[in-house]
């Protein structure tokens, strides 16, 4: 309707539409060149991260992925490995026909021909990884059988034999991850000598907040229902009255 009456006004509505056309065209003018200038304003800002993110040759982590030449690994411990206690996180990760030994065996060492056998075979696969010239770190030894107790709770351990479960290695950045079971709470002490030592060499080191793991965080209905979805519904109406 503009451009219409605009061309019904005669010399004016000429004026007009000259108006309009140039209006119009600055504008264009004007997006491309904001757009084009946004453009490399963005690629300066990505240039500008890459360098700050250039991981300084100094430091003895440096990962940024899967498939590069190992050349230095954590290998975790089975060494005093303990039953954790039935909790309920426990009993929600566990299959149910499981259950009765560790309600037995809570809080007590795992049967020792177990753990020699576990033993054994990490230690052949670290003299593996040695002869193909990597260099292997091992987490401390503890006793993981001594019951331990914070504000909120008390259990006893469980091991150190998974490191991929409580470390993650990110650039040249170790990022500490908080255990979901009381029985792993302290699991993260096996393990900070060797951290502190790559930090002080020059490594980033990042410690994810710990949950109290308090009663009060649990919801056993939840738990229960988790656990038996994994099979199949129609263990759900059961799974809650029982919870």
């Amino acid at each position: 309707m503009l451009r219409v009456r605009c061309v019904r006004g005669g010399s004016r509505g000429a004026e007009a539409v000259h108006y309009i056309g140039s209006m119009l065209s600055k504008g264009l003018v004007g997006w491309v060149q904001r757009t084009f200038q946004s453009t490399q304003a963005a690629a300066a800002t990505r240039k500008t991260c890459t360098a700050d993110e250039t991981v300084s040759q100094d430091s003895p982590v440096c990962s940024y992925n899967e498939w590069d030449p190992l050349e230095e690994v954590i290998v975790g411990r089975p060494e005093n490995a303990s039953v954790p206690p039935f909790t309920v996180e426990v009993k929600a990760n566990t299959y149910e026909k499981y259950w009765p030994f560790y309600q037995k065996h809570g809080g007590s060492q795992f049967p020792q021909e177990h753990v020699k056998k576990a033993i054994a075979e990490i230690e052949e696969m670290c003299n593996i990884l040695r002869h193909e010239g990597v260099i292997v770190q091992r987490p401390e030894v503890i006793d993981w059988s001594v019951k331990y107790k914070t504000p909120d709770f008390e259990s006893t351990g469980l091991y150190a034999a998974m490191p991929r479960d409580i470390l993650l290695v990110v650039g040249n950045e170790i990022i500490e991850a908080p255990m979901a079971w009381r029985s792993r709470f302290f699991e993260y002490r096996a393990y900070r000598p060797l951290i502190k030592d790559y930090f002080r060499r020059g490594a980033k080191w990042t410690t994810a907040p710990k949950p109290t793991m308090a009663d009060e965080l649990y919801d056993q209905v939840t738990f229960y229902i988790f656990h038996f979805s994994c099979f199949s519904f129609l263990f759900l109406p059961l799974a809650i009255e029982k919870g």
